[in-house]
């Protein structure tokens, strides 16, 4: 098992066990299995697992992706993928979000997912730290939630002291012996969760652009419910004028008039009007 799994993957197999089997957080377990068995969840993960299936394809058709390249894969589809699926919801919100996505991976991906994750703590360190650091990450989650900014500077402090420590370890340990590290395996290691970002960026903007129509579609929708056809001609119009746009979409979206369309003419003027 420790040679497919490091000691920190371990450590966060053995307690996730313990959870489970102790039922200390069923509700909340089954509650997040009952909503992702609703069915858009269920199409998006589906259609995303596809997606990433072609880009396994195209990497192994390059000669690049090779099956000791699995768990990495996994542990970043899980990860990674999944958050920014989840984060896609914020990218109407936020200027550049895709660029400032991009960089906060490549920002990070050199520290926490390699250099960090290849050296671990002996296993029985990983065992006993883990609870210990998941607690203080979900209270500093909350503190932030709550906006609780006292609170929310300690639990950031005894985060940065762990960080600041693991990160020492690791450095130390990769002067020690930098061997292990120098390989065309842990560099493949290295590139991948790179390359697979920036294949996954086209997935999440198609994601964020059909979201944002399904929206403005439901927002306006239910006064068409005896006019199909104009309806239909209505976002037929719209699609023609955000076409792939999310900066349209979003200028669409919050116009004035917007909350007000009762009919094709009024799509029309509000869009003259942009």
């Amino acid at each position: 098992m420790t040679e497919l799994f490091n000691n920190r993957e371990i450590a966060f197999i053995f307690w996730s066990l313990i959870f489970i089997i102790l039922g200390s957080i069923k509700i909340q377990f089954w509650g997040v299995i009952k909503a992702f068995f609703q069915e858009t969840i269920i199409d998006t993960f589906l259609l995303s697992i596809i997606y990433v299936e072609l880009a396994l394809l195209l990497l192994t058709v390059l000669d690049f992706w090779e099956i000791n390249l699995l768990k990495d894969t996994i542990l970043w589809f899980l990860g990674s993928a999944c958050i920014s699926i989840y984060n896609s919801i914020k990218a109407i919100d936020i200027k550049d979000y895709f660029r400032k996505n991009l960089i906060d991976t490549f920002k990070f991906i050199f520290l926490f997912e390699f250099i960090i994750n290849f050296y671990t703590l002996p296993l029985v360190w990983e065992i006993i730290t883990f609870p210990f650091i998941l607690i203080i990450a979900i209270a500093n989650f909350q503190f932030q939630y709550q906006k609780e900014e006292t609170a929310k500077k300690f639990t950031n402090g005894i985060l940065a002291i762990f960080g600041l420590f693991i990160f020492s370890y690791s450095i130390s340990q990769l002067i020690s012996d930098p061997k292990p590290f120098l390989t065309i395996t842990n560099l493949k290691t290295f590139v991948l969760p790179i390359i697979l970002t920036i294949l996954f960026i086209p997935f999440t903007y198609f994601l964020v652009v059909y979201m944002q129509y399904d929206s403005m579609f439901r927002f306006i929708g239910f006064r068409f419910t005896k006019k199909e056809k104009e309806f239909k001609k209505i976002k037929k119009r719209i699609i023609q004028y955000c076409l792939l746009s999310i900066k349209r979409q979003k200028k669409l979206r919050k116009s004035d008039t917007f909350g007000y369309i009762l009919s094709y003419e009024d799509i029309e003027n509000t869009i003259k009007e942009l």
